[in-house]
């Protein structure tokens, strides 16, 4: 289902050496409110300013419009218990004791910065505990509205939504239309490391290349990933061949954000694919991914607590 944004408030603060901007925004599904992000962003590139202030560019919107690939931090989170206890002081009084969210009885949190090129991002989010329990009556396959300008999913090129078709799993549908972060997402959930193998990663005659990768954890095989990337700029060539870097490096070592785009997806017997484009200023990559029907299944202890014995981040 597609996810809306409802802006709350967004004000330039006064007084600050760069361009300060705080948002707050709710996030909606299936008509229920299950996100609030507060955001700090900080810009010190006076077209990004000319860009808000002048032609009405979302702040949202920025990494997209200027093709920029933002450094990701997390710097805490935690949990929101039934009389508010753990909840940020930054956190909207707008609806007060009528608020719907607020009155959402557990909820969990995190902090998170966002950086690249003159943008910085600081970035609050408070969002309910039971998120992946939501229904709604006859939701499923039901159009709706893409999500507005927000802080949502750098990655798209225009919406978050992506219809897939029927018969795959929540957990299936998370996988298939991740953008750039499976493995984040699947070392997330078990709360380990997931090591990628290169298999192999070949150059043909000119700029084109074969690349082939796996995702191990525990000795099982969760996904495998073949590629072949068109490094359309000399510039980017040059670079990869003399730093000797992987197709997927060159993203970040130009901080360009790729547009992501999913061509199709299926199932076949153990498991499901999809295949989908990354496509930046010097380089298209076209992807085919199959992942293990298992993938979210395997039978072990994923909550391991670090070594100095905090579940920390």
């Amino acid at each position: 289902m597609p996810v809306t944004v409802t802006t709350l408030y967004n004000h330039r603060v006064d007084g600050m050496a760069r361009a300060t901007y705080e948002r707050q925004v709710d996030l909606t599904v299936l008509g229920m409110i299950f996100a609030r992000c507060t955001s700090t962003v900080s810009v010190d590139r006076a077209d990004i300013v000319r860009a808000i202030e002048e032609r009405g560019v979302a702040i949202g919107q920025l990494f997209r419009l200027y093709n920029i690939l933002p450094s990701f931090e997390l710097l805490d989170a935690g949990h929101v218990g039934r009389n508010g206890e753990g909840a940020a002081p930054i956190m909207s009084d707008e609806f007060g004791a009528s608020d719907p969210f607020l009155k959402v009885s557990k909820r969990f949190w995190r902090d998170y910065t966002l950086e690249g090129e003159g943008v910085e991002c600081r970035i609050h989010e408070d969002i309910r505990s039971d998120l992946f329990e939501l229904r709604a009556p006859g939701s499923e396959g039901t159009d709706g509205a893409g999500p507005g300008p927000s802080l949502g999913d750098i990655m798209a090129p225009a919406a978050t939504f992506s219809r897939l078709p029927p018969g795959f799993t929540p957990m299936q549908r998370l996988l298939l239309t991740a953008n750039g972060n499976v493995e984040r997402i699947l070392s997330s959930y078990y709360n380990q490391p997931v090591q990628l193998l290169v298999m192999l990663n070949h150059r043909r005659d000119g700029a084109v290349y074969d690349r082939q990768v796996t995702l191990i954890l525990d000795n099982r095989q969760l996904m495998i990933a073949k590629s072949t990337c068109f490094v359309t700029d000399p510039h980017w060539l040059a670079v990869m061949d003399q730093e000797r870097l992987s197709v997927g490096a060159l993203f970040r070592r130009f901080n360009a954000l790729p547009t992501f785009t999913l061509h199709s997806a299926g199932k076949v017997p153990g498991g499901f694919w999809r295949q989908y484009q990354l496509k930046g200023d010097g380089v298209v990559c076209e992807i085919n991914e199959t992942f293990d029907d298992s993938a979210f299944e395997l039978d072990m202890d994923y909550a391991h607590p670090t070594p100095n014995g905090a579940y920390g981040i």
